[in-house]
C-alpha cells in the first residue's frame, strides 16, 4: 500500500509540475514581457506595434520589407498609410499575419514587391511572432534574445556598469540609410547578391507567388482594397534575369486577380538610392514618398 501512495504522489507530483509550467507558459505568453520589455532588444514587428500605440489594426496599412522602410517616410506622408514593413518580410510573412491576426487592414493594403519578398530561399527573422508553433513553450521560442539579456546583465552587473541600472531598447526606429554608396561599394553589393541570390530560378519564388495569391484572395474575402508597387531599382547594374522573371511573374499573378500595380522600377534617379534598391533617407525617401502619397490617395 505505501509503495502504490508513493508512485502516486510522484506521479501527481510531476503532474502539478507540468501543470504549473503549463500555466506559467500560458501567462508569459498573454503578459508578454520580452515583446513589451524595454530590456529586450526588439524586433520590426514590435517596434511597430509599440510605435502605434499597441495597434495592430489599421484603415490603411502600406507593406513590404526594408526597402519599404527606407523609402516611405509615414512621418511625412498625409495619406493615412501606416508604414508596416519589416526587415526581411516575404509574402508568406504578409500572409501569415494578416490570416493569423498579427496584422488587421479595415480597408487598403498596399503591398510593395521586390524579388527578396518573393523569395523562398531569403532569411527570416525568427523572433517574429507567427514563426512560433503552436507547441512550443514560450521562453524556448524566446531563447534567444532571454539569453541575450541575461548574458549582458551579467557583464554589465560585474563590470560596474549597472549602477544606473541595465541597458534599456526604447529606441523604436527601424533601420533606414543615409547617403550613397560609390560604385565600388555597389559593384561589390551586387557581388555579393549575384552569388546569394541572382542564380536562383523562378523554382525558387513559388511558396511567396502562391502566397501572393493568398493574400490576394484573403483581401477580396475580408474587402480589402489591395494594390501592389513594384519596387524602384537602382539602374547602376541591370534587373538580372531571375529576379526580372519573378517580379513579371508577380505581374502574371496581379493581372489575373485584377490588382492595381504601379510598377517604380526605374522611376527614381540614383542619388535616390543608399544601394541597389534601398532610398536613402534624408533625399530617396523624400521624393518617394512625395510621389507615392499622389497615388495613394488616388
Amino acid at each position: 500500500m505505501k509503495m502504490i501512495w508513493k508512485r502516486f504522489a510522484a506521479v501527481s507530483f510531476v503532474i502539478w509540475v507540468l501543470l504549473a509550467a503549463c500555466l506559467l507558459d500560458v501567462a508569459l505568453s498573454i503578459w508578454k514581457p520580452v515583446e513589451r520589455s524595454t530590456l529586450f532588444v526588439k524586433n520590426d514587428y514590435e517596434k511597430i506595434v509599440l510605435s502605434h500605440g499597441g495597434n495592430t489594426s489599421f484603415d490603411r496599412a502600406f507593406w513590404g520589407n526594408s526597402v519599404l522602410i527606407s523609402a516611405f517616410r509615414e512621418d511625412l506622408s498625409d495619406s493615412g498609410y501606416a508604414n508596416v514593413g519589416i526587415v526581411y518580410g516575404t509574402m508568406t510573412d504578409l500572409e501569415a499575419m494578416l490570416e493569423e491576426n498579427y496584422l488587421t487592414v479595415n480597408q487598403d493594403l498596399v503591398v510593395m514587391l521586390n524579388y527578396f519578398t518573393l523569395l523562398d530561399t531569403m532569411e527570416t527573422n525568427p523572433t517574429y511572432p507567427w514563426h512560433r508553433g503552436s507547441l512550443e513553450p514560450y521562453c524556448y521560442f524566446q531563447r534567444d534574445r532571454i539569453q541575450s539579456f541575461v548574458m549582458r546583465a551579467i557583464d554589465e552587473v560585474l563590470l560596474g556598469q549597472a549602477s544606473n541600472g541595465l541597458s534599456r531598447f526604447s529606441d523604436l526606429g527601424r533601420a533606414v540609410c543615409y547617403g550613397s554608396m560609390t560604385d565600388a561599394e555597389l559593384a561589390e553589393r551586387a557581388a555579393v547578391h549575384e552569388e546569394a541570390y541572382w542564380w536562383q530560378d523562378l523554382s525558387h519564388y513559388q511558396k511567396n507567388l502562391k502566397a501572393l495569391e493568398q493574400v490576394a484572395a484573403f483581401c477580396e474575402e475580408q474587402g480589402i482594397r489591395l494594390r501592389v508597387v513594384f519596387a524602384p531599382w537602382n539602374d547602376y547594374i541591370p534587373m538580372p534575369e531571375y529576379p526580372k522573371e519573378a517580379m513579371e511573374a508577380a505581374r502574371e499573378i496581379c493581372e489575373e486577380q485584377d490588382i492595381e500595380v504601379l510598377d517604380l522600377t526605374d522611376a527614381f534617379s540614383r542619388d535616390c538610392f543608399y544601394d541597389l534598391g534601398h532610398f536613402n533617407y534624408e533625399y530617396g525617401a523624400v521624393r518617394f514618398t512625395e510621389e507615392i502619397d499622389l497615388w495613394l490617395n488616388s
